[in-house]
């Protein structure tokens, strides 16, 4: 969902000139992306077992955080230095180049696990996120993304980044996820009138359950409303935009839904002749 607003937010005041093959790759390389993250998920959780397994809970986290935070210097670094080289012009796309982006997701996930579930008073101040310090981050948030969007820092032609733009692209939109999800991650879940309460609410349930299909449409949707209605911002946003929401919620319960009942059906299925199995009694 994020990178959808993001990327709308881009699009809204600059010119898409690329042809279909161009928003094919823009939309398949995240997924791939995506896909190489999850496969190598299993293999960070394996070392980072290896490497922390009995040490003491709490330099776990800050090995694991200061860790993530010197991939992320090592990431910037190592783009920079493939751009000027010329090496592989497709590097920014890989889940090295975007590596920054995963370590932010990663990052909130060791925060949460340390400290999500404790009490309120007794997290580090720097995890702490009252109402106040919750919609803070949420308006810094909405600047940073303003800033990327109308700042003048970005090129109107979502495809003509400089290697210098495109570092400049990665760093916002990562501050960008940071501040929007740290407060609902280490929010203090008992106030009210926060960033979660209102992520809470029954509509906003219903965007993020069918968030997944707004990712994969919403490029070639805004891509084709931006040449069918050229000149006019705000009515390419609010069709691409209704188009999007229609197609990812036919996709969710015609295509997405129904597959993933079958799937965990499947699944319980096959667990349950096991699961009889293993509560009779041994002979």
């Amino acid at each position: 969902m994020l990178a959808s607003c993001v990327r709308f937010a881009r699009l809204l005041p600059r010119d898409v000139d690329g042809d279909v093959d161009a928003v094919v790759v823009a939309s398949v390389v995240p997924l791939s992306t995506e896909l190489a993250f999850y496969l190598a998920l299993p293999l960070i959780g394996w070392a980072a077992a290896q490497l922390l397994g009995g040490r003491p809970r709490a330099l776990q986290v800050r090995i694991e955080l200061a860790a993530l935070a010197a991939s992320v210097a090592v990431a910037f670094l190592l783009r920079h230095v493939v751009a000027e080289q010329g090496w592989v012009t497709t590097y920014a796309n890989t889940i090295g180049g975007k590596w920054p982006w995963f370590a932010v997701g990663l990052g909130l996930a060791v925060a949460g696990a340390a400290w999500g579930t404790r009490p309120f008073e007794e997290r580090p101040r720097v995890v702490r996120f009252g109402p106040g310090g919750a919609w803070a981050c949420w308006a810094a948030a909405a600047a940073l993304l303003l800033f990327a969007a109308y700042g003048g820092v970005l090129p109107r032609n979502a495809f003509a980044l400089t290697p210098a733009q495109s570092q400049l692209e990665l760093l916002l939109f990562a501050l960008v996820g940071l501040c929007l999800v740290a407060p609902v991650v280490l929010g203090d879940a008992s106030a009210p009138r926060t960033p979660a309460a209102l992520l809470a609410l029954a509509p906003v349930v219903w965007l993020g359950t069918i968030s997944y299909g707004i990712f994969l449409w919403h490029y070639p949707l805004a891509w084709w409303a931006s040449g069918e209605i050229p000149g006019d911002a705000w009515l390419f946003a609010v069709v691409a935009c209704a188009l999007t929401l229609a197609c990812a919620a036919f996709s969710w319960y015609v295509i997405e839904q129904p597959l993933l009942r079958r799937t965990i059906g499947r699944g319980r299925s096959r667990a349950a002749p096991a699961a009889a199995e293993a509560r009779e009694p041994a002979p």
